[in-house]
């Protein structure tokens, strides 16, 4: 895992865009992490949008990306769940 220095200097990336694809899926990872899903999905598909038939390789970063924001942890499944149950 990337400490919080990595995030923000360039590693073996040969451009800017792979850079600051990295750094944006950073981002989004970190407002996952706060509660802001559905924010950071947003951003990270409008990205999706721009580079996807341009920069194909970088959109299935944040493709991937994307599918792990929207994956949920076994707890939270189970608390989903439960609350659908609850309220059935």
């Amino acid at each position: 895992m990337e400490s919080d220095t990595d995030a923000v200097t360039r590693q073996s990336e040969p451009d800017d865009l792979q850079f600051l694809t990295r750094l944006l899926i950073r981002a989004v990872q970190a407002l996952r992490d706060e509660g802001q899903t559905e924010i950071a999905c947003r951003l990270a598909a409008a990205a999706w949008v721009a580079l996807d038939d341009a920069r194909p390789e970088e959109a299935e970063k944040l493709d991937s990306t994307i599918r792990s924001l929207t994956r949920l942890d076994p707890g939270r499944q189970l608390e989903a769940l439960m609350s659908h149950a609850a309220a059935t």
